[in-house]
Order: structure tokens, then C-alpha cells, then sequence
């Protein structure tokens, strides 16, 4: 698209940053000072953990933050940079933050921004030891002035952390490529009432009065963005308009005036306090562009890893950036939105986790997935039926394109899943949620024990000689079970969202390309 829609990277992280922070020695914790209940929250001048009734939100300050960055410096599979907030919640241990896991060895650089577009946040369980990901909880992470902001924006998740109301929570720093710290940091209680009264003082409402008042987001419908053109990075004469066309089924379109042939298709979400628009061209440049959900105010705008300026894209005399409503489309809802959302966003990071797991899984196999690797030594290279899955997506001649064998080709990765449960879609009801790798119960496991076999995998999955890890843009699994939709993931690690056409592009694209049969 036009040079100011710009892509962003996706990477991915694994739990050995967590791990090397452990072992860092942690400086002499300074004494704990009593919780306050406080009625405004402090600015940020300092590290600071701040919990309102319904998110948590983490300051970290960052020497240097406007310094050149790099990254992929190390060896592959290296942990380089990590800010983790660690929290005890009861008898658990539960850490979330932003961590970089160097996958390629690819050295590159830039902005801060830039190093937090290329990693990834997520929350983990720390139990015994052994570190686990968890599922459906989502960590947005930017930067205020020095500071890297670390939230989490869900209510229950926030009530579960901080029931108990710790006094303090444990910020760690480590990563090859950072100075290893630990530290205390005083949380401070936000209270909900003096949310509240903030709210309305301001001539807002609470979430709560607006659901009395009957308030549901449809955000279907069609869009219009205004800004000003740049030219080599300053401001231009003319004014460029994006039409954005958000569907009820959750994908969009993002079309620059007067360059129709360049348009992003894609998939829209809500994400706490952001309506979040993400796509890709047809050249597979990523495009990220970020509203506010109440006023459609827009927050930023990314592709080719590169930010937009919006300052210098506001029209003369504008407060800001904002989505505009023009003509709306039809309602058509089968199922309730927000859980076809909740749904497409879990598979998609079922796939994220399939991705890391056979990225591991190749770098303590000297770069092979498992069905390259002889079953001696302990692959499934003589089991993989590459090409042989007639119930899944054929080509245009009638032939399998999947492996009908997937299920014993995921259960080689065992060792690198979180769990079983990630290889099923929540769409998909037709498939058992099994809750062990094991596909016979040991004795006495009695019905709590669902073992693993084929019925246990909703995805579909190449074992082509092709697929491999020195082949980045490989289609390797792909779900097709969102309504005409499909969350396909790449050798890279990458997981996009398409419709047909897309999907079909994808085939073409690949080092054997694969023309798929008529929908």
C-alpha cells in the first residue's frame, strides 16, 4: 500500500527468557512501605505497578530508549531482551511482559518500537519449575516517555492476580543482550470508586452504566480515514483517504483511494481499549492500524516494521486522526461476535504456539521439523504421508494437498506443546479435546484422562520436503474452520487470516506452487 502504510514483524517468544532471569542475582530488595489506596494515579517518573479495578498496568523505565537497537545478534534461539513483571497470586507464580527470542540469527536494527514489534507479550505459569503459557490472556505492551508500558486489560485476570492485594510485585530484567536486574516495586491500589468518579467528573460513564444504558460497539460497517501524504518523510500538498470496510464476520478491507489493486485484507478485533485492524497486501506486506474503540480516534499506523508519523499526517486545525462512519452494512450475526472473536483469536494462537514449538523443535534437530527426521531418532520421517488427506482441501486436479498422518507428526512435538489442547480449534466441535499426549490411558487414570489420537487435531498440516525451515513463506497448517475464513501458518511462524482468494494466493506463492481447487 501507499508508503505510509507501512508492515509490522511478527517473531515469537519462548519460555528460556523467563528461565535465564531466574538465575540472575537479585540486587538487596529495599524495604516494603505499607499499600496505599490511592485516588489518582502517580505520573510516570519512576517504575511503578499500578492496579485499577479492571487492568494492571506496569511502568519499567529503559535507559537509552532513543538509542539504535539491534537484535538477532546472537545465536538462534537466544533469549536477548526481556522485561518481565512476576507476580505471586496465592501459591502460584505467574510472570507477563515482552521477551525477544531470537529465531534466525538475522542481525537487524532500529527503534525501541521497532525491537517491541518483533517479539511478542504473553503471560506464563510458573509451577514447579516448568513454565507454561497461558492461554486467552493477551499483554499489550508501548512506551510512555522513557518508560516500556506493560498492561494487562482484562478484569477477571486482574481480580485473579491481585485477590489477595500483594504489596509488591518483582520486575526482572535479563536477556543476553541487557544487564540482568531484579527488583521490588510497590503496588499501588487504584481505587474502583475513584474510577468512577473520575469518569463522571470528566462527563463520561463507568462500563457498567453503559451497559444499563443498553450500550453495544457494532463496529460493522464502512470507514473513512483522512491524512495527509507524505513526501520523503515530510508533508506533501495533497490528502490521502483510506476506505476501511469492517464485516460483521470479523475480516476487513482497507483500501487506499485510487489504488484499488493495493488493498489489505484481513481480520478486525478488539483488544481492551483498541479496535485493532490487521492485514496483509498482496505482496504480503503486514498492515497494523490501531483505533481507540470508543472515539475511533487512531492510535497508530504500521507496516514494513516501520511506524507512521502521524503527527505530521493530521490535517491543519485537527485535534487527531479519526475513523469516520460513511454508509453501514447489513447486520448478519449467526453467533454472537464476541465469540467468534474470542474463538479466532485462541486458534490463532494455537497455531503462534504450533509455530514455536516446531521452531524448537527444528534447532535441537539440526534444523529438521519431525517428519524429516528418522523415526530413531525420534522423528516421523518413515510415517509422513505428505500429499495423502482426502477429507481436507484438495488442488484443482483432485489431489491431497495435507497429511492425512498429522496427528502422529504433531504428537512427535509433545515435548515442545504447552498441551494437546492447543492442537483443536474452539470452532471446531466435531473434534475431542483430549487432555494428555498419552493415547491409552495409564491404569487407574480413570475418565479424567482423554488420550490423543487423530480425532484430537483440527488442523491441517504439509509434510512436503518443501516445508522446511530454510523456507520461510511455506504454508504448513492451516484451520479452516471459521466460517469461510482461514488462519493459515507459515514456516516463519507467522499466522495470517484469509479468505478463499487469499488462501489460494498463498498456494501460488510457494516454492512449488500449488494451484487449490474451486471453492
Amino acid at each position: 500500500m501507499k508508503q505510509l502504510l507501512l508492515t509490522t514483524i511478527t517473531a515469537v517468544l519462548l519460555v528460556g527468557c523467563g528461565e535465564a532471569q531466574q538465575s540472575a542475582p537479585a540486587p538487596e530488595a529495599k524495604p516494603v512501605e505499607p499499600v496505599a489506596e490511592a485516588t489518582k494515579p502517580e505520573p510516570p517518573t519512576q517504575t511503578s505497578a499500578t492496579i485499577y479495578s479492571d487492568k494492571c498496568r506496569f511502568l519499567v523505565e529503559v535507559p537509552n530508549m532513543d538509542q539504535v537497537w539491534e537484535w538477532g545478534v546472537t545465536g538462534a534461539n537466544t533469549c536477548e531482551y526481556s522485561w518481565m513483571v512476576r507476580i505471586k497470586a496465592g501459591d502460584k507464580v505467574y510472570e507477563l511482559g515482552y521477551s525477544f527470542f531470537n529465531p534466525n540469527s538475522r542481525k537487524q536494527k532500529g527503534t525501541f518500537k521497532e525491537l517491541l514489534k518483533v517479539g511478542q507479550t504473553n503471560m506464563w505459569l510458573h509451577d514447579g519449575g516448568r513454565a507454561s503459557y497461558v492461554e486467552g490472556v493477551y499483554v499489550n505492551a508501548n512506551t510512555e516517555g522513557e518508560f516500556l508500558v506493560l498492561e494487562l486489560d482484562d478484569k477477571a485476570w486482574t481480580e485473579r492476580l491481585f485477590k489477595e492485594r500483594p504489596e509488591t510485585v518483582s520486575i526482572q530484567i535479563g536477556g543476553s543482550e541487557l544487564n540482568k536486574s531484579e527488583s521490588e516495586v510497590r503496588v499501588q491500589y487504584f481505587a474502583e470508586e475513584a474510577t468512577a468518579d473520575l469518569i463522571r467528573k470528566h462527563g463520561g460513564k463507568t462500563g457498567e452504566e453503559l451497559k444499563a444504558d443498553g450500550f453495544e460497539p457494532n463496529y460493522s460497517g464502512n470507514y473513512t480515514l483522512t491524512l495527509l501524504e507524505l513526501d520523503g518523510g515530510t508533508v506533501g500538498q495533497g490528502k490521502l483517504t483510506l476506505s476501511v470496510e469492517l464485516k460483521p464476520d470479523g475480516s476487513f478491507i482497507g483500501t487506499p483511494q485510487g489504488e484499488e489493486h493495493d488493498k489489505a485484507i484481513g481480520s478486525w478485533i478488539v483488544e481492551g481499549g483498541l479496535l485493532v485492524c490487521e492485514g496483509s497486501t498482496k505482496r504480503r506486506e503486514k498492515i497494523v492500524i490501531k483505533f481507540n474503540k470508543m472515539t475511533l480516534k487512531l492510535i497508530s499506523l504500521s507496516s514494513r516494521g516501520r511506524e507512521a508519523p502521524l503527527d505530521k499526517m493530521i490535517p491543519e486545525g485537527a485535534d487527531g486522526l479519526y475513523l469516520k462512519q460513511s454508509a453501514s452494512l447489513p447486520e448478519s450475526k449467526p453467533e454472537a461476535p464476541t465469540q467468534n472473536e474470542a474463538q479466532r483469536i485462541r486458534c490463532v494462537n494455537n497455531l503462534k504456539q504450533i509455530g514455536i514449538a516446531t521452531l524448537i523443535y527444528a534447532s535441537d534437530n539440526q534444523d529438521r521439523y519431525p517428519w524429516q527426521v528418522p523415526q530413531s531418532e525420534g522423528g516421523t520421517a518413515e510415517i509422513a504421508q505428505p500429499q495423502s488427506d482426502t477429507d481436507a482441501l484438495l488442488d484443482s486436479d483432485g489431489k491431497p494437498i495435507f497429511d492425512a498422518n498429522a496427528w502422529r507428526q504433531f504428537l512427535a512435538l509433545s515435548n515442545e506443546l504447552s498441551s494437546p489442547k492447543v492442537l483443536r480449534c474452539p470452532r471446531d466441535e466435531s473434534r475431542t479435546q483430549a487432555n494428555s499426549f498419552q493415547s491409552t490411558p495409564p491404569k487407574g487414570a480413570g475418565k479424567n484422562v482423554i488420550p490423543f489420537d487423530k480425532n484430537s487435531v483440527s488442523y491441517w498440516l504439509r509434510t512436503d520436503p518443501e516445508v522446511d525451515k530454510a523456507r520461510p513463506n511455506e504454508v504448513m497448517v492451516v484451520c479452516p474452520h471459521h466460517d469461510g475464513q482461514y488462519n493459515i501458518l507459515f514456516t516463519d511462524t507467522s499466522v495470517q487470516q484469509a479468505g478463499w482468494n487469499r488462501l489460494a494466493q498463498y498456494f501460488k506463492d510457494i516454492t512449488n506452487p500449488i494451484t487449490i481447487a474451486p471453492q
